[in-house]
């Protein structure tokens, strides 16, 4: 039995690292840790937390596993939700590219049963000492088979 959890957070970084865009740039997909130093537009997106539930069988290896997508925009000055909803158009179209479709990919012997989108909200704007910060939040469920 392999580690689901590592695997399918690969598959989500690895379906959109180096692919979303804004005005500015490429925007950084980071696991926890954002290296650099954030400047006036800084927005970056966090895979953020994991729960991973065993959900084995007599024939195979399973589990249920929830990926939250965090987009985080930093700014010295009030700012608006239209980013941060512009980023989570982006990651969505790029995810699931059709309904019956996905991006996110896992290594053999894994299958990846489903890849669904579950619901997303937003974080009221809120001030920390460096100005300002807006945080909208994707939540994925997934469903990963390993044959024994």
């Amino acid at each position: 039995m392999k580690d689901y959890g590592y695997h399918i957070r690969q598959g989500y970084f690895n379906a959109i690292n180096g692919l979303i865009t804004y005005e500015f740039g490429v925007i950084p997909v980071v696991d926890e840790k954002l290296d650099g130093q954030l400047t006036e537009h800084d927005i970056y997106i966090k895979l953020s937390t994991q729960n991973d539930q065993q959900v084995n069988t007599k024939c195979y290896f399973a589990a249920t596993c929830e990926v939250v997508a965090n987009i985080v925009q930093r700014t010295k000055s009030v700012g608006g939700k239209m980013v941060v909803d512009d980023i989570s158009d982006q990651i969505l179209t790029l995810l699931f590219p059709t309904p019956q479709t996905t991006t996110v990919a896992v290594p053999d012997p894994m299958q990846l049963s489903y890849a669904r989108f579950e619901n997303a909200s937003t974080s009221p704007l809120q001030q920390i000492d460096s100005g300002f910060i807006q945080v909208k939040t994707l939540t994925f469920s997934n469903r990963v088979t390993q044959a024994q």
